[in-house]
């Protein structure tokens, strides 16, 4: 990689950032509050109301893996931005990277073994060091890598429905559901007595899911948004036309897609024997498309000087995103489990929306008062304490 010069912060990314960490709340709050299955199959335990089964289909049509997508471009884009910077100081870019990731590393275990196992900070740091050597590659071999990576997941998916039928799949699933008891049995209990099953899940996750999944998932969007941070996509330059038709020619066949997942999986009432065609196959591909689409959504917004008070607030909250991502799992766990008011499995869909509503005001809130005093949040200051630690400048 080169560069002649470091990079400024950009105010876009921060408002991007902030919207994206707001936007994945929407789907994790239904992992802090019910059983693993109901988020795959809603209604697993009780038949989902009118009210409910809306809130439910604008969640997967617009929300699910879309802003978890977005979440992961920025990643990438921060490390290339880190890694330019360092480049243009004279530092070394690879010491930098790899310790800058380890610290991540260390939080992320902290938050998956700790708080709450459907972390996300362990994939990211984990890929990061993964992908070190991307740093050095064009564009065109970051695209061609990104292609490559996204197209295992779907690959193993399309492998699953081939060589499974849907109720073969469900069977399989079925083994699963024997533990509901336990699972709320667990998150309805002491903080201790929560704390095997997350030792089991989160390690289920990083032996299983990482491997499997997540590192091509995460890798392939993290090259995603580098390159398209270096052809100055991400970094809203072009003209408000340019991004126009780039949010249309994405949105339209990923809202396709994604409602044709939608449909199909209704019709079979969201039988766990139709998430490997339904979410894993045409709502994924949908969801990498709608991504890209609000990308360009944003940046058409961002550009519009509308509701500068939003913005404002929105870019304050992506400054302190890792602090926002771990306060939103502290909070929902005290509310959800046995350590705090233990609302596990006891509130509908419904009534999660005003709960989600309660956490972005405080993580709104506190970006804005926090940041009025201070130069970064708490855990970004943790995070470059434990860089620096490593011996590394703690430079963003």
């Amino acid at each position: 990689m080169t560069a002649a010069t470091s990079i400024p912060r950009i105010p876009f990314l921060d408002m991007l950032r902030g919207l994206a960490v707001l936007g994945i709340l929407v789907m994790n709050i239904q992992a802090f509050a019910q059983v693993e299955l109901a988020y795959l199959s809603p209604g697993i335990r009780d038949s989902l109301s009118a009210a409910e089964t809306l809130v439910h289909a604008i969640g997967y049509l617009f929300v699910e893996q879309k802003f978890i997508a977005l979440f992961s471009m920025l990643f990438g884009i921060s490390n290339w931005i880190v890694a330019s910077n360092a480049l243009a100081a004279g530092r070394s870019v690879r010491s930098i990277h790899l310790r800058r990731n380890l610290g991540l590393l260390v939080i992320g275990l902290v938050h998956a073994y700790l708080i709450w196992d459907g972390d996300i900070l362990v994939a990211y740091a984990v890929t990061a060091l993964v992908l070190t050597p991307a740093l050095n590659w064009t564009i065109r071999r970051q695209l061609k890598t990104a292609f490559v990576f996204l197209s295992i997941p779907l690959l193993l998916s399309l492998l699953d429905v081939w060589l499974y039928t849907p109720e073969a799949r469900a069977e399989l699933y079925q083994t699963s559901i024997g533990g509901i008891d336990a699972d709320i049995a667990a998150h309805r209990g002491t903080w201790l007595e929560a704390l095997n099953w997350r030792i089991e899940s989160s390690l289920d996750m990083h032996l299983l899911g990482l491997p499997f999944y997540l590192v091509w998932f995460v890798g392939g969007l993290m090259l995603v948004g580098i390159a398209l941070f270096r052809l100055g996509i991400a970094r809203a330059v072009y003209r408000p036309s340019f991004y126009g038709l780039w949010s249309l020619g994405w949105l339209v066949p990923g809202l396709v897609l994604t409602q044709a997942a939608y449909l199909y999986q209704s019709a079979n009432g969201f039988s766990l024997g139709t998430v490997a065609l339904g979410r894993d196959v045409l709502a994924y591909l949908g969801a990498l498309m709608m991504a890209q689409a609000y990308l360009g959504f944003a940046v058409l917004f961002y550009r519009s000087g509308l509701w500068p008070r939003l913005v404002h607030a929105l870019e304050r909250v992506g400054r302190m995103a890792l602090t926002n991502y771990v306060l939103q799992s502290v909070i929902a766990t005290g509310l959800f489990y046995g350590h705090g008011l233990g609302w596990y499995e006891r509130l509908t869909l419904v009534e999660l929306v005003p709960v989600t509503l309660g956490i972005w005001a405080v993580n709104i809130a506190l970006s804005m008062v926090w940041l009025n005093v201070f130069q970064q949040g708490p855990m970004e200051w943790l995070w470059r304490h434990l860089t620096r630690w490593s011996g590394a400048p703690g430079q963003r």
